[in-house]
């Protein structure tokens, strides 16, 4: 019965705080150091995937929680950047039980992946990733391509991302 009270708690509070960040976040005014971010989610053909969302980062970064289509389904993500000198470190991570592990798709690595950003200009880069299944999602899974990740220890080669996101990164203060 505690830890089912302590579930319902933190629940209660991360349900009140995660809309008030997020407005924080979105409400940001544009100062000298204020950059705006857009990430939208897009196909392979390039065509957008549900809603852009925008996010007014101040100069050390910041994050928020962005809804992405992974297999038809809507699931949330922790979108994460933190600027330094000559760019910024990207990091997407999974919110859902369904998704245990969010890889770069070019190397296969996970964690935060860095963008050069350059001059005054608002720049633009899309950023591939693959999905890793939960092992519990995955047994209840029928049998799928050989192309798909096994498991996060072992790593196929995959011919197509998962996930590709397309990150604008407006210059600061514009």
């Amino acid at each position: 019965m505690p830890r089912l009270w302590f579930a319902l708690v933190l629940g209660a509070v991360v349900a009140v705080a995660a809309p008030v960040a997020r407005a924080q976040l979105a409400d940001a005014p544009a100062d000298a150091g204020t950059r705006l971010i857009q990430v939208s989610q897009v196909d392979a053909k390039g065509a957008l995937v549900g809603r852009p969302n925008e996010v007014a980062c101040p100069p050390s970064g910041c994050q928020t929680v962005i809804d992405l289509v992974i297999d038809k389904l809507s699931e949330p993500f922790l979108f994460s950047v933190e600027f330094v000198g000559s760019g910024a470190y990207v990091t997407l991570s999974p919110r859902s039980i369904a998704t245990a592990e969010v890889l770069e798709f070019g190397e296969g690595h996970k964690g935060a992946i860095f963008v050069p950003l350059h001059g005054r200009d608002r720049q633009q880069v899309d950023m591939a990733f693959i999905i890793v299944r939960s092992a519990t999602v995955r047994a209840l899974e029928p049998d799928r391509d050989a192309d798909v990740l096994a498991s996060g220890r072992v790593f196929n080669r995959k011919r197509a991302p998962d996930l590709t996101l397309r990150v604008s990164f407006a210059p600061p203060g514009g």
